[in-house]
């Protein structure tokens, strides 16, 4: 039973030229409609062909009909339904006519039964005064029957094909209000379920909407504004791209050409960037989920949420240095503890000898560098809100001269420090403490960053004019600046840099 059930299956499932749900189930129930009767009439024929009792038009009438089945059967199979209904129809009516004016034997009036069958049935896969035209045109068949045959009388009729005609008429018309009515609930379910939708994609806190997968439009959106732009605007993903931010935008592009090709394990959701009118940075959280896929397994439209992340973001920075905050706290009281003994000891060392012992310079150094570190331990205090920072007027040129040295110490052999300072530099407000640790950690990143044999990391100083509508700043480090004059620091090296993988664990 399994193949013969994959068979008919097979045989009956609807052409993919049918888009509409309604026409795809009307061909798959007339693809079994017709082969139902094409192995009926055969079998019948094959049945009735040794006793001999088919007359010539009944045998004729039989292999017209299973010619005419067969035919209609292929247009089906071609998309087009309707026009293979029409043809039984119509073939059946004229068969019907054509039986009035060549045999009314009894075998004649079988055929007629056989062919009220197939008409009525027929007819209900047409409009419903369709229906009712065919059940007419029919009814003038069978009267024409009696009148074109003298042995056929009216009673032979109304007790033979009429009354089969009209049990055959109530049955359809018992079908075709049951098919109404699951039509009418079925669209019913529809138009609630799109309502429903619509209801939930119009309320909803995110940026929905669907994207044609051949011509990459934008067909649907559920707000009027996004990120303070109006979405008609939003036309196309080209569009929406030009709002992305310039480092996102291969990542973003690679997502979706991955989404609308259906690629296997393809990630379907992304975070990203995208500038506000405001010109400010906003990361989203794009998810997104194929509504329908065309022959070639492709996504035809692609459904496409859009969540703005910025804040939680924010707030899971907030946590992480929190907790970092909070570690460094407990790491910098215990080193603390160390740092007083060894700065006790080490003055002490330093207070005994006398001013001219050859030691005396290596105990300074070593007394300095824990002074360096007690200031180390103060900044991290400071982080974990155990203790504060102590901002003055410094000057960088004077900082970079007086911990070249140091700097130079904690580098390898192979890398050389130079300088290019700005005279004249003018002061600044900030923690002495921090601005050095800022350079050490620049210049120890810059010399690890150097895999040749020699290289070089070059510390620059001066100024630079800023206007307050200077974009640059706002656009890439999120600051606003007022108009004025500023000190600029810069650290370069010529190593090789980070790749992608190191960049994405900036914060």
């Amino acid at each position: 039973m399994p193949p013969i059930k994959n068979i008919w299956t097979k045989m009956t499932k609807p052409t993919d030229a049918l888009e509409n749900f309604v026409d795809r189930q009307m061909s798959q129930l007339l693809a079994s409609w017709l082969l139902f009767f094409f192995l009926i009439i055969l079998i019948l024929f094959i049945l009735r062909m040794p006793s001999g009792v088919s007359t010539r038009p009944e045998l004729w009438v039989r292999i017209a009909l299973c010619f005419i089945i067969f035919i209609a059967y292929y247009i089906n199979r071609r998309g087009r339904y309707y026009p293979a209904v029409i043809l039984v129809v119509v073939s059946s009516t004229l068969m019907v006519i054509g039986l009035a004016a060549i045999e009314g034997s009894e075998a004649g009036l079988q055929i007629l039964n056989y062919l009220t069958v197939i008409i009525l049935f027929a007819s209900l896969f047409l409009a419903s005064w369709s229906i009712l035209a065919v059940f007419l045109l029919h009814m003038v068949g069978i009267f024409a029957y009696s009148f074109f045959l003298a042995d056929v009388t009216l009673g032979q009729i109304i007790n033979g094909p009429l009354s089969f005609n009209l049990t055959v008429a109530l049955i359809i018309l018992l079908i075709t209000r049951i098919r109404n009515r699951l039509e009418v609930e079925r669209r019913e379910k529809i138009d609630w379920e799109r309502q429903r939708f619509q209801h939930l994609a119009f309320h909803s806190p995110d940026f929905i909407f669907i994207v044609n997968q051949a011509s990459r439009v934008i067909e649907f959106v559920n707000k009027e504004s996004f990120l303070g732009y109006p979405t008609h605007q939003f036309d196309s993903l080209h569009s929406l791209f030009q709002i992305v931010h310039p480092q996102d935008l291969t990542q973003v592009d690679t997502f979706w050409q991955d989404i609308m090709q259906c690629v296997p394990e393809a990630d379907c959701e992304i975070e990203y960037r995208i500038k506000h009118q405001s010109d400010e940075w906003e990361w989203v959280h794009n998810r997104v989920a194929t509504l329908s896929f065309d022959n070639g397994n492709a996504s035809k439209q692609v459904l496409s949420l859009m969540t703005i992340v910025t804040e939680r973001k924010q707030v899971i920075a907030a946590q992480k240095l929190e907790s970092l905050g909070l570690m460094a706290g407990g790491v910098a009281h215990d080193f603390n503890n160390l740092l007083v003994g060894i700065l006790g000891q080490t003055s002490l060392a330093l207070h005994k000898l006398p001013t001219d012992n050859a030691a005396r310079p290596h105990i300074e150094k070593a007394v300095l560098a824990g002074k360096r570190a007690a200031s180390i331990t103060k900044q991290l205090l400071a982080y974990s809100g155990h203790g504060r920072f102590e901002t003055r007027s410094i000057s960088l040129n004077n900082l970079v001269e007086e911990n070249i040295s140091f700097f130079r110490v904690a580098i390898p052999k192979n890398v050389i420090i130079q300088t290019q300072l700005y005279p004249d530099l003018p002061t600044i407000e900030a923690d002495e403490g921090q601005i050095q640790q800022i350079i050490m950690n620049l210049i120890l990143n810059g010399a690890e960053a150097v895999v040749a044999q020699s290289g070089t990391v070059t510390i620059t100083t001066g100024t630079e004019n800023v206007e307050s509508n200077d974009g640059f700043f706002s656009s890439h480090y999120g600051l606003h600046f007022k108009t004025g004059l500023y000190v600029t620091l810069t650290i370069c090296d010529d190593g090789q840099g980070m790749d992608q993988q190191t960049m994405t664990r900036l914060f």
